[in-house]
């Protein structure tokens, strides 16, 4: 979810500035992925959702390997992997090998993060 907020953000600095086209698609791994969601994940889910460029859903029902599914179906059908990975393995962890493995770009949100906490630490510790 935090990756697919980064893109719409993106993509409305990019309409602005640039004519370059970035397309969202959201990947579902099945119908009712975020019916056992807290109440305020699932709006911000069907928020996202709303605004995608596409919405595809590979199962009507749960089924098992299903997010691994949808993951090889993001990976085989996309330029660019955007990610949150922290190094600690299960499913993103998964996807970005997998990414690696078909030599898809892979940016890392989660490095800019780390950046951008190290540069505040270093702001606030010469302000002292």
């Amino acid at each position: 979810m935090i990756c697919a907020e980064q893109v719409l953000i993106r993509k409305q600095i990019i309409r602005h500035t640039d004519p370059v086209k970035i397309k969202l698609v959201a990947v579902v791994p099945f119908e009712d992925q975020a019916a056992k969601w807290n109440e305020r994940d699932r709006e911000k889910y069907f928020n996202v959702l709303s605004k995608c460029d596409e919405v595809i859903t590979l199962n009507k029902q749960y089924q098992s390997g299903c997010h691994y599914e949808r993951n090889r179906y993001m990976a085989d059908n996309s330029s660019r992997l955007v990610c949150y990975y922290d190094g600690s393995g299960g499913g993103a962890g998964y996807m970005v090998e997998y990414a690696e493995s078909k030599s898809i770009s892979i940016v890392n949100i989660l490095d800019s993060h780390i950046v951008q906490e190290r540069k505040h630490k270093r702001a606030a510790q010469m302000h002292q």
